[in-house]
């Protein structure tokens, strides 16, 4: 294939370092570190948030010993139980008569004063603003700050070239955070069966045939291949002279991911950065855009930071003081709808 050309390209990668580590919105916080969950005894869930978006309420659960997000929706299964409703605070379940109950507990909240690590701590509305410069502005394989805002303005249409591993779980993984990035974006999101028709192309190939694959969609970027060397995975999205995301391609090797565990966690990171938001940093948390973090799914923090980025008031080609400015004014509207991305401490 061609490679996507456009005026300017940015990188967003998944280190390889550190890959052990596994309520009503207010103007102030959202509690949001690593909380204590309801535990569902006899269910074999715990109930980890509750994401409320105008006509479709999800509840977001976790099976013990188990850092996978599974998201579900009213009249939807987890395990034998159905999920009957989704409110502010709490998730009723049902099983034939029976009937549960699991609730967001919200207790003590975290010393601001001090560094949450990956998991982060409360998130008060300056922390999520400089949080979202940081990950829409900056750049881990650049020195340099954006200028202007980037995202899509055109459909996204992305193809799947699955030349290794389980090509049936890779295109159900990436369908599936595919259609949560619509849904929490407005944008429209399609996964195409032709790569003439894709401006994104999601490509899984094992370490060992890599060099092929920057060779058909890198050629004029020798330094593509040296970055894979000290990553797991990465993305590479382009855009045009109005700061307009026009292509993007993403290499995911499936058996260097899936032998650190990290194959759902690349998925979703770099889908989710080549919206828009590149960048990885150490002090953005709780954050999959945290190679420190443990988590291999977008949290609440993530959720807002998206949705920021595509509320229609952001637009590509903002400058970058005022697209901040802008973002604060509308955040406390964005985080209304995000009620948690965990049980508040």
């Amino acid at each position: 294939m061609v490679p996507i050309a456009a005026s300017a390209i940015l990188l967003v990668a998944v280190a390889a370092a550190n890959l052990g580590a596994a309520a009503a919105a207010t103007d102030t916080v959202i509690e949001l570190k690593n909380p204590e969950s309801e535990k569902g005894e006899g269910i074999g869930i715990e109930l980890r948030g509750i994401v409320i978006i105008p006509g479709r309420p999800l509840a977001m659960f976790e099976r013990p010993n188990s850092k996978t997000v599974i998201r579900a929706g009213v009249g939807q299964k987890v395990g034998d139980w159905t999920i009957e409703r989704i409110l502010a605070d709490r998730v009723v379940l049902s099983r034939g008569e029976a009937r549960r109950e699991l609730k967001l507990r919200h207790t003590a909240r975290p010393n601001l004063d001090r560094s949450g690590g990956p998991d982060g701590g409360v998130l008060t509305d300056d922390r999520l603003i400089r949080d979202f410069d940081l990950v829409a502005f900056h750049n881990e394989h650049s020195s340099g700050i954006a200028r202007y805002l980037r995202k899509w303005v055109s459909p996204m249409r992305i193809y799947i070239d699955s030349r290794a591993g389980d090509a049936r779980e890779q295109r159900r993984l990436t369908k599936r955070h595919l259609r949560h990035l619509a849904k929490l974006t407005g944008h429209d999101i399609r996964v195409v069966e032709e790569p003439a028709g894709a401006n994104v192309i999601a490509v899984f190939e094992n370490e060992g045939g890599l060099s092929r694959v920057f060779e058909e969609y890198f050629p004029d970027a020798p330094e593509m291949e040296a970055l894979m060397n000290k990553s797991v995975c990465l993305g590479r999205y382009t855009v045009n002279g109005r700061s307009e995301i026009v292509g993007a391609v993403v290499i995911i090797p499936p058996d260097k991911a899936a032998a650190r565990g990290k194959l759902l966690h690349c998925i979703i990171e770099e889908l989710t950065q080549i919206l828009g938001l590149p960048n990885d940093s150490d002090e953005v948390a709780p954050s999959i855009f945290n190679d420190r973090s443990r988590y291999r799914d977008l949290t609440g923090h993530d959720m807002i930071l998206v949705m920021l980025l595509y509320d229609r008031r952001l637009y590509p080609g903002m400058e970058r003081q005022e697209a901040l400015r802008v973002a604060r004014k509308i955040l406390p509207q964005i985080r209304g709808s995000v009620i948690s991305a965990g049980p508040a401490p």
